[in-house]
């Protein structure tokens, strides 16, 4: 510890002439002599027994192989350091930032999240990683990511929304079908799922015991947004969130079945604990927050964030 101490007293004088391969304009930015940058940078070779600068080149500077490698690890270290400078200081929200996201709901939520987010800190390069299996966050160099479960230990877990979950059907499949007027009819009709062990299906089945369906009744798509076309289609009757159908019911494309049975899928972002004070963390619940409360949204979640998050200075996300 105590030499990589005084390695940094000297570092950036390195760095700094390394940049700019110049003695004179790294001294202008140091605001230093060019006496002083050279005994920087020999102090620094003498402390880690190695020739950084090739002084053969009298009327140019050019790095040493050893001297190119720490001067690429320097650039690395100080850009970060200057984000999280940035960044504990509320100035601004930079590098990058991926969030990885359930392939339905990123489809159809986190785009407009992005674009919120972008729109406040345009120096935020962002990646939206749309996957339904469980992936590593830290192998796949993943900054935050929307789940529904807390299966993964070491991580943080914050619970972001609740979703509300529903059963829809067309108005043509019930024409041609009748209407559905009891839990016990369920089991004489056409079924949409996503899989066997459906676990959206497995969960509203175990707390309503009353609901019973027929296997030889049931189409699987293994995609939620090709669930929701067949349900317009006609298919069958369906359980999806209400984001997605909220629009078609409003306007009589689809229509609620049994409408006293329904329930809830709670939403957690998740993330490495050092994340927890970054300015880009707050700033993303700061833009699921403002989607939310999106018009076109209205009474399809329930936000379960703390209402403490701060943004800047005196701003506090609205619930």
């Amino acid at each position: 510890m105590a030499a990589t101490r005084h390695h940094l007293s000297h570092l950036y004088g390195f760095y700094t002439v390394a940049k700019y391969h110049s003695f004179t304009r790294a001294a202008e930015e140091l605001c230093v002599t060019q006496s002083a940058v050279s005994y920087q940078i020999k102090k620094l070779e003498s402390l880690l027994n190695v020739q950084l600068l090739d002084r053969r080149c009298r009327n140019t500077v050019r790095l040493t192989a050893t001297g190119e490698v720490l001067a690429t690890k320097c650039q690395s270290i100080f850009s970060e350091l200057d984000q999280v400078f940035e960044s504990l200081s509320g100035k601004s929200v930079g590098g990058s930032f991926t969030i990885a996201a359930p392939t339905c709901f990123g489809s159809v939520f986190m785009p407009k999240v992005v674009a919120n987010v972008k729109k406040q800190h345009p120096d935020l390069k962002l990646k939206l990683a749309l996957e339904d299996k469980l992936v590593d966050i830290v192998a796949n160099n993943i900054d935050v990511a929307i789940r529904v479960n807390t299966l993964v230990e070491g991580l943080h877990y914050k619970p972001l929304m609740k979703v509300k979950m529903q059963l829809v059907v067309s108005p043509e499949y019930q024409a041609q079908h009748g209407s559905i007027t009891s839990a016990e009819a369920l089991s004489t009709h056409q079924i949409i799922m996503g899989q066997m062990d459906d676990s959206d299906w497995t969960s509203l089945l175990s707390d309503n015991p009353e609901l019973a369906i027929a296997t030889d009744q049931v189409t699987y798509i293994n995609n939620t947004l090709a669930i929701v076309e067949a349900v317009r289609a006609g298919l069958g009757i369906a359980y999806l969130p209400h984001y997605l159908v909220a629009q078609d019911i409003a306007q009589g494309h689809l229509a609620t079945v049994l409408p006293h049975i329904h329930s809830t899928i709670t939403y957690f972002v998740c993330y490495d604990k050092s994340l927890e004070m970054e300015q880009k963390l707050k700033a993303l619940l700061r833009a699921i927050n403002a989607t939310l409360h999106d018009s076109s949204h209205e009474g399809a979640f329930e936000w379960l964030a703390s209402p403490c998050e701060q943004g800047n200075e005196g701003d506090t996300l609205a619930v």
